[in-house]
């Protein structure tokens, strides 16, 4: 039984393909790749090399996407489109609020800055692993992801990138 297009629906949905979500594209150990999409959460497909992974992603985004707004669920934006104020709500267990006060004042500074100091400390040892990976990675070994984004640009090939988005030209259009 074919279902009749809606297509409010179909333009909300080409207005989110249309956006620059984050793709995971990871080489499976026995052949092949999977892409999922980072921001929306069971969203992947699979093709025996990168291109047809992400050839195929772009219909199953279509599919979730259908699927999302069909039952009214709210679609995340892409990660590069979400604008971030500097503050940030953080609930944790009063022993670590202790700890964390107890070695603010040890260290003479505010909470505020004591966790923005070890906030920086992970993120940047996380950065330092990245670029690390990225200087000394020629091809895309087995077992490793890399992210980038497909629907945004206009470039030639998939444009490898560690650890940030970059544009990419969807397959299905070359």
């Amino acid at each position: 039984m074919l279902r009749e297009r809606n297509p409010v629906l179909e333009e909300l949905i080409d207005g989110y393909l249309a956006k620059p979500y984050s793709v995971l594209l990871t080489p499976q150990e026995e052949g092949g790749f999977v892409a999922e999409v980072v921001e929306l959460t069971g969203c992947w497909d699979e093709g025996e090399t990168a291109e047809e992974a992400v050839g195929n992603l772009r219909e199953t985004m279509r599919a979730w996407l259908e699927s999302a707004l069909s039952q009214g669920l709210k679609v995340p934006e892409p990660l590069e489109a979400r604008h971030y104020s500097g503050k940030l709500m953080v609930r944790m267990p009063a022993s670590l609020h202790r700890r964390v006060a107890l070695l603010a004042q040890l260290d003479g500074v505010s909470i505020n800055q004591w966790i923005v100091g070890a906030i920086a400390e992970k993120a940047g040892a996380q950065t330092a692993k990245l670029a690390a990976f990225e200087t000394t990675t020629w091809q895309l070994p087995r077992g490793a992801a890399r992210v980038f984004s497909p629907v945004a640009g206009a470039g030639n090939d998939i444009g490898w990138a560690v650890g940030r988005s970059v544009t990419a030209q969807d397959p299905a259009e070359s």
